[in-house]
């Protein structure tokens, strides 16, 4: 398989048992993206797992995206439409490649494990971000 290939006009909330919260962005972001929250600025960031554990850490999908110093809208758990086409009962997570999505069997040997969560329907993923500092892919 390969990183999912995301329409980012096609990123919505599912319902609303969805969680979200504004957050301001360090960088340009498109939806979409899992982003992580840095600790020298509070900015969010597009995250990918090969740098380190701070990048790793995804704290939500971007929803409504910004420019850099911008404010918008991630979500942070529940049912989203994510813009692709899903696998149901596949487990998905960060990508190695930056502000990306991948099944958890495309994890490469040292790649750190940020479960994102698991397609429930050909659309939709059930969105529940478990991290996993300091444990890597074998």
């Amino acid at each position: 398989m390969a990183d999912l290939s995301i329409t980012t006009g096609n990123v919505a909330v599912e319902d609303a048992n969805a969680s979200c919260r504004s957050v301001q962005y360090g960088e340009t972001v498109t939806k979409g993206v899992p982003v992580y929250r840095s600790t020298a600025d509070g900015k969010y960031y597009q995250a990918q797992n090969d740098v380190d554990d701070a990048t790793a850490a995804v704290r939500g999908i971007v929803l409504i995206e910004a420019s850099t110093d911008g404010y918008g809208v991630i979500v942070t758990g529940g049912p989203l439409d994510i813009g692709a086409t899903l696998a149901v009962g596949t487990a998905y997570v960060l990508s190695a490649a930056v502000s990306k999505i991948c099944p958890a069997a495309d994890l490469a040997t040292g790649n750190r494990i940020t479960h994102l969560g698991y397609g429930v329907a050909a659309d939709k993923m059930d969105l529940s971000i478990k991290l996993h500092p300091g444990v890597t892919h074998p």
